[in-house]
């Protein structure tokens, strides 16, 4: 039997941790008044915490929307389960979406929109199907694009149709009396997703027959779009997510009985989480995860965050901190604050091509700290204004009859780049 499902303050506090992540990685390049490359490596290193936040935040994905919607109807009203599931997850993340690509094409002439690629490009993007294939435009992958975030938005809803998806049909199985078959079929699923992070020699066949519509891609693009920005890889990042949330639903017992050991081992995936950061990704003392291999590196992160979610609902330090009202204030607004964050550096003071040196480095903090405040005022201004009166709105069309589903409390949600 599952524990009683409640909000979770600490997976909301993860949620504002992952956006932060995102927010200090970009704020050291957008915020410098110095050319950003010519730091010492080490110090862009250090602020280089992105990809940790989007690790973080597919991981974090799994377990929430697992979490809320793993008991949602799915065996008795599939269809009506899934389109329900489908309406709630557009009404939570498309207004602020669509707000954002108007803002972000605006400055641009009106003939630009109706050229192609480029409407193409604009139509990806509205209807989130950039990262669903390897869609390339300018040169350049949909992360580096005119929309540069909101990739992560397309590979999360594929995620949701693939747990939709898995969902019904393990059903199906379940019924048949064949669940372990399906579950040996994911398992088999995530194998070989693992070999081919493992052996880089097994990526090109399948590379080579992938359609590119847009733009041939190179051998670097192929990794980085198939293992960074893709919802095929990604998937396994929400899968130990989702098994996170599986124990805390089911195994709430052993949790509370272990409650010593898990926290134990909570506290060594913090620990070695930041280790990782700093050998790793600071120290580049572990080459090995570095180059072809850098998925492996991905897939641990995300095993570590899934440790420490597990061990969610106890009072420990960490949760204590995650659960404390800043972080859990950022948490909530954290889909605002990734989506228009790049917006307040552009009112900052820069010198563009000066050299770094340590006497530049006040004005940049001025610049971060400024940067940063605008941007948690306009993320908050736009969750109160925009994000949850549109969610309220368009969740109130659903049919009564549907609305006797329970609608499940948001404890957290995307956002990274």
């Amino acid at each position: 039997m599952r524990a009683d499902k409640k909000e979770i303050p600490a997976l909301t506090g993860l949620r504002g941790v992952a956006a932060l992540f995102v927010v200090f990685t970009h704020y050291f390049v957008w915020c410098a008044t110095f050319d950003w490359k010519t730091a010492p490596r080490w110090l862009i290193e250090l602020f280089h915490t992105s990809d940790h936040g989007m690790t973080l935040f597919f991981t974090l994905s799994g377990f929430v929307i697992t979490y809320n919607y793993f008991e949602f109807g799915w065996d008795e009203t599939p269809l009506r389960s899934f389109f329900r599931f489908a309406w709630l997850r557009f009404s939570r993340l498309y207004p602020a979406l669509l707000l954002f690509i108007v803002l972000t094409i605006n400055p641009r002439p009106l003939a630009a929109l109706t050229e192609h690629p480029f409407n193409t490009w604009v139509m990806l993007h509205v209807f989130n199907l950039e990262t669903w294939i390897p869609a390339k435009f300018a040169g350049v992958l949909p992360i580096n694009g005119t929309f540069s975030v909101i990739w992560s938005i397309s590979t999360e809803f594929m995620l949701y149709f693939m747990f939709a998806l898995a969902v019904i049909v393990g059903h199906g199985f379940h019924r048949r009396g064949q669940g372990k078959l399906f579950l040996a079929i994911l398992a088999l699923i995530g194998i070989a997703l693992i070999l081919l992070a493992i052996i880089p020699s097994m990526r090109a066949p399948l590379y080579l027959h992938l359609w590119q519509p847009m733009e041939p891609l190179t051998d670097t693009d192929w990794d980085r779009w198939f293992f960074y920005l893709s919802p095929y890889f990604r998937i396994t990042n929400f899968a130990l997510g989702a098994a996170a949330a599986w124990m805390v639903m089911y195994r709430h017992k052993t949790i509370v009985t272990y409650r010593a050991y898990f926290s134990a081992v909570a506290l060594v995936a913090a620990i070695l989480m930041l280790s990782f950061h700093v050998f790793v990704t600071v120290g580049r003392l572990v080459p090995v995860l570095n180059g072809a291999l850098l998925p492996i590196a991905e897939l641990l992160t995300a095993l570590l965050f899934a440790l420490i979610m597990v061990d969610s609902q106890s009072d420990t330090f960490i949760n204590r901190a995650l659960s404390s009202r800043s972080l859990v204030t950022i948490g909530n607004i954290s889909y605002s604050l990734y989506l228009f964050h790049e917006f307040s550096p552009r009112l900052g003071v820069y010198q563009p091509g000066v050299a770094f040196s340590w006497i530049a480095v006040p004005r940049s903090i001025l610049n971060f700290g400024m940067s940063f405040l605008l941007a948690i005022a306009l993320a908050y201004g736009l969750w109160c204004v925009v994000e949850r009166p549109a969610q309220r709105w368009l969740r109130a069309l659903i049919p009564d009859r549907r609305r006797q589903l329970p609608v499940p409390i948001e404890t957290a949600e995307p956002r990274t780049s």
